[in-house]
């Protein structure tokens, strides 16, 4: 919950034709969905008509993670059939899922790698 649950009670008078109460936000690091919570207001008060008693608030995340590939050079023989490329989180945190698209691109490797055979 990125926000502080608040109760508070607001008076109105002859000369107070507005009134806020103020909910405090959470700014944390971790990098999620928005964030909805509502506020709602009720009266007593019989001469009290509301119009609109609830308002929907929507917390808009600002955190952001940095994914990576896990190695610069990745190589596998053909008789082990695959090679793993793997993706890693380099920095923040998740609370929710995020989703990743890899492809690969036949010819496209830069740079040539050298490999020495065992003895």
């Amino acid at each position: 919950m990125d926000y502080t649950a608040t109760s508070e009670e607001v008076t109105f008078s002859s000369t107070v034709m507005r009134r806020c109460i103020s909910v405090p936000i959470l700014d944390d690091s971790i990098s999620e969905d928005m964030e909805p919570f509502t506020v709602t207001f009720t009266s007593e008060d019989t001469d009290v008509t509301t119009v609109t008693s609830t308002v929907n608030v929507f917390i808009i995340d600002d955190d952001s993670v940095t994914v990576g590939i896990e190695r610069e050079v990745y190589s596998s023989s053909e008789d082990r059939g695959f090679t793993e490329v793997c993706v890693v989180l380099l920095e923040g945190e998740l609370n929710r899922e995020i989703v990743l698209s890899l492809a690969t691109s036949p010819g496209t490797a830069e740079g040539m790698i050298t490999m020495t055979p065992f003895p």
